[in-house]
């Protein structure tokens, strides 16, 4: 769902998301026959406010609800909450340039301990427009703090799996 209102050059928009699904596995392990299901929830808000031509906000935020069971090893059996907030911000002036940040900070629930379960991310961008707006050169730096980790956890049907490592850009 979506809502805009827009005077002159502002515009102030929201969308609200709602994502989901349902996973069953069924297999074998060790020759016992098992079933593996999970449910994942991601509602989402996200927000514009931008003046056409100059500035464009747009924070944002999605929870990440996810429920796992087994039936063969109830102990890994899991309900864990990952949160994403959000801001895009771009600029449009001096007039031939735009700056562009993309700053994200994401908390995982589900990783185990010594694993980092935070992860802040910002990408930088500035453009030129020139020859009447025909052309255009790019400079783009991602990850400008130098901390993108990936830190994931893999939940198989019948194994769990943390990984962490550094991601260069």
């Amino acid at each position: 769902y979506s809502k805009q209102f827009k005077k002159d050059k502002r515009e102030l928009s929201y969308r609200l998301g709602l994502n989901g699904g349902y996973d069953k596995n069924v297999g074998f392990t060790n020759g016992l026959l098992y079933n593996a299901e999970r449910i994942t929830l991601r509602p989402s808000v996200k927000f514009t406010w931008a003046i056409e031509e100059y500035i464009s906000f747009n924070p944002g935020y999605q929870l990440a609800y996810t429920d796992s069971w087994y039936d063969i090893n109830t102990n890994r059996n899991e309900s864990f909450t990952n949160h994403t907030i959000s801001l895009e911000a771009t600029t449009f002036w001096p007039k031939n340039v735009v700056i562009g940040n993309d700053v994200s900070y994401n908390y995982f629930g589900n990783m185990a301990p010594g694993f980092d379960n935070t992860a802040l991310l910002w990408n930088l961008s500035v453009v030129y427009k020139f020859l009447k707006d025909n052309a255009t050169l790019k400079l783009k730096v991602y990850d400008m703090l130098n901390e993108n980790v990936s830190a994931s956890r893999m939940v198989g049907n019948d194994f769990i799996q943390d990984t962490q490592g550094l991601i260069d850009g």
